[in-house]
């Protein structure tokens, strides 16, 4: 599984903040876009390469988020990101969506660079008196041909759209009350997000944990909540590998958030926290243990991390049997320590951790360390800059992006400290913006 919660890469150092008070609260789920735990693609696939197409928009209700959409082929050696500092230029924001080539810094001999590569503009309508941004983030199927992209506007709105990367074609999912970024399955055919209309006075009809076909079919409600009750709705963190079954984080209150499998063939259950305890009645659900992220790997031995917040809670790595739901704690940070990420190596037998402390400015260093299953580290290093790190598919590279400023956004190997490529976060480029 892999979550990879890609935010939207703003402002470097705004970022960071945005990150680490995310983690404060039920993550918009990074949703993740992982792809380090997902099937390898074939060593066939061609390098990706811009496909003469037009762009594709697609109509939107008035408000919405609108998309465009331009065809690329998906290389083998991938990762998503999204450029856009969430400014208002004309009451609309502006965000790119872009698929990083990275065949090249993996297997030199498949030829061409590494580079960035548009393959969506979104643009998302911003109210002249908003008092907050907007954002977009990203979730891709194993093969990276599906993106599930998620737009949040300033008032707790979200337009999902779903793209075919190939294709260059993108078609709206939802739009409406939302509370968390969308995540897609590993095989791209379907898509899970968490809805919620505000408040005591929202519609228990509709507030919970959706599923639907990412072809826009078969929408249904998996977990049901009560409206304006504390940790409603719960939010959906990863597929497990096969498709079958969804990890989701639910909470009973603030710092204090547990990682829960469900059958999404079992029927719909309700996530009941009267009792001040986390509790489901009906369908098939285990609540595995306390946690806020989660990568799946191969779906029967899953890696699971939480992190303190300023309201509570623990920070900790363990790794949770998903058949039985025997935990083993791997790793613990210092008492002031938080963690934003953990992910396994494609081996399972080493994982990485991105770790900080909880107070205090915008430059606390962030220190990445490769740890193994028999308690032994490397420290592989300390930036306050990096916002998202990932194996390479064979494992061989470990990949990071990175920032100092909001106009550029550089993509490094960790294990060699070797400088991948640079892409503009403002605008298109270069020179950057």
């Amino acid at each position: 599984m892999k979550i990879r919660t890609a935010a939207a890469l703003t402002v470097a150092a705004l970022a960071l903040v945005v990150l680490v008070v995310a983690l404060a609260r039920p993550l918009p789920s990074r949703t993740p876009t992982d792809t380090t735990s997902s099937p390898v693609p074939s060593p066939s696939a061609s390098p990706a390469q811009s496909v003469a197409s037009q762009p594709s928009p697609t109509a939107a209700p008035a408000g919405a988020a609108t998309i465009e959409a331009t065809a690329a082929r998906v290389p083998a050696e991938f990762h998503y990101a999204v450029a856009g500092t969430g400014a208002a230029r004309g009451g609309v924001a502006s965000f790119r969506v872009l698929l990083l080539d990275l065949d090249a810094a993996v297997v030199p001999t498949v030829g061409g660079a590494t580079r960035a590569i548009e393959v969506a503009s979104v643009s998302v309508p911003v109210p002249p008196d908003s008092q907050s941004a907007p954002a977009v983030t990203v979730s891709s199927s194993a093969d990276g041909r599906t993106v599930i992209v998620t737009a949040t506007h300033p008032e707790l709105r979200q337009t999902i759209f779903a793209l075919d990367v190939a294709a260059g074609m993108a078609h709206q999912l939802f739009d409406g009350p939302s509370v968390a970024a969308a995540i897609v399955s590993p095989d791209g055919a379907s898509v899970a997000f968490a809805r919620s209309t505000g408040g005591i006075g929202g519609d228990p009809a509709v507030e919970g944990l959706w599923v639907s076909a990412t072809s826009g079919g078969g929408m249904r409600r998996i977990v049901a909540s009560e409206p304006g009750r504390v940790g409603s709705p719960p939010t959906p963190v990863a597929f497990l590998a096969t498709g079958t079954a969804l990890a989701f984080r639910a909470s009973a209150g603030e710092g204090d958030y547990h990682i829960v499998l469900v059958n999404l063939a079992g029927g719909e259950t309700r996530f009941d926290t009267s009792s001040g305890e986390v509790r489901f009645v009906g369908g098939d659900v285990r609540d595995l243990v306390r946690g806020i992220g989660l990568d799946p790997g191969d779906g029967r031995t899953l890696l699971v991390w939480s992190s303190r917040s300023l309201f509570g809670g623990d920070s900790f790595v363990a790794t949770v049997d998903a058949t039985s739901a025997a935990a083993r704690e791997l790793y613990r940070p210092g008492p002031n320590g938080t963690i934003q990420l953990g992910a396994w190596h494609p081996a399972r037998d080493r994982y990485v951790v991105l770790e900080s402390v909880m107070c205090c400015g915008l430059t606390i260093p962030r220190t990445v360390t490769v740890r193994r299953i028999d308690g032994t580290a490397t420290k592989v290093s300390e930036s306050a800059f990096i916002v998202d790190v990932w194996w390479s598919r064979d494992g061989s590279r470990l990949f990071a992006i990175s920032g100092g400023d909001d106009s550029t956004a550089t993509v490094s190997d960790l294990l060699t400290r070797a400088v991948i490529l640079t892409y503009c976060v403002r605008g298109p480029g270069p020179p950057c913006p």
